[in-house]
């Protein structure tokens, strides 16, 4: 729990974001450009900062020209943020036609950056209107927040202020499918899909990395992902979830073998349950390194506190989902 003199809410939630190491290796980083804006450069075209990354990258497999060359754009971005820009001012210093805010598939972290980046905490104890207002009058922007993009603020700020999203199943999901862009419903189960749980357990600890998932959480999902035709699944994926999944499953066997083609980076195109198993995990893997990658655009926050207990928006009892000590490096 927290020491004396840190600020703690009557419910023992400490939130901070302390720069923390993080579970795996950060993705290879290509040496940028300098950061003066070339003449000849391309003009970059594209719906979003994002996007425009991932099409110069592509590029590269089709062109003739060398790869330095044909990621000169899309690297500058990395080299313009490095000061601690929000996204919005990327995609205005390099005359990109849309924010990242304006895309649906942005990550979240980078949405939690440019908040805390314009308004610090302020924004987590304001009412949704007002958190809208100040964003449709910011200039960098460009346009109304799609309803994906809200729907990512709020689990965004449920998930800092709370620990709700580790101990309610039914918070869980629908965070989880807030931070992949899809519309959560509060009147039905929308039961996951494995990229859709991984993402959101990979957003979930570097917003607070110390918080543990309830036992509801848990089973939930073990539950989804041995639906989906999973026996085994990584812990730097997957968190703790695989000794709940190890009382389910019928067959170790395949569980063992599932494990140790994955230890030993195994890949196959055999038709059995082991390579389809350690394919659907590989491409995860390849989808939160994808992910991972739009990091780049802006550096992680520099530390700061969040005191719970001047928050006017938080209850002033202490209730359950406000109980955890917490920590993170956004």
């Amino acid at each position: 729990m927290a020491g004396s003199d840190e600020p703690v809410h009557p419910g023992g939630l400490n939130l901070y974001f302390p720069k923390v190491a993080a579970r795996r290796p950060p993705p290879l980083k290509i040496p940028g450009l300098p950061r003066e804006r070339r003449d000849d450069a391309p003009r970059l075209k594209s719906t979003s900062v994002i996007r425009s990354i991932f099409s110069a990258i592509k590029a590269a497999s089709s062109s003739g020209k060398a790869p330095g060359a044909v990621l000169e754009s899309a690297m500058k971005l990395v080299k313009v943020a490095a000061a601690g820009p929000t996204t919005g001012e990327v995609a205005k210093a390099l005359d990109v036609d849309t924010s990242p805010w304006l895309d649906p598939d942005v990550h979240p972290i980078l949405l939690l950056r440019d908040l805390t980046r314009s308004y610090g905490t302020d924004w987590l104890s304001w009412e949704p209107e007002t958190i809208w207002s100040e964003l449709d009058d910011d200039d960098d922007l460009g346009g109304e927040l799609p309803r994906a993009n809200k729907d990512k603020v709020m689990a965004l700020r449920l998930a800092v202020k709370t620990d709700l999203p580790w101990k309610h199943l039914a918070v869980f999901e629908n965070v989880a499918l807030a931070f992949v862009g899809m519309v959560p419903r509060f009147d039905v189960m929308q039961p996951l899909e494995p990229y859709q749980a991984a993402l959101a357990i990979d957003v979930l600890y570097k917003i607070h990395p110390r918080i543990e998932y309830g036992d509801d959480v848990l089973g939930y999902l073990a539950a989804v992902l041995m639906h989906d035709g999973l026996s085994w699944v990584p812990p730097e994926i997957f968190g703790d979830v695989e000794p709940v999944m190890k009382t389910l499953r019928p067959n170790d066997d395949v569980a063992d073998k599932v494990r140790d083609g994955w230890a030993a980076g195994a890949t196959s195109d055999a038709d059995d349950a082991v390579a389809s198993q350690l394919q659907t995990l590989h491409a995860l893997r390849e989808y939160l390194a994808l992910m991972e990658e739009q990091l780049q655009l802006t550096p992680t926050l520099p530390t700061q506190d969040y005191d719970a207990e001047a928050d006017p928006s938080m209850p002033d009892a202490p209730v359950r989902g406000i109980s955890a000590p917490a920590a993170g490096s956004p």
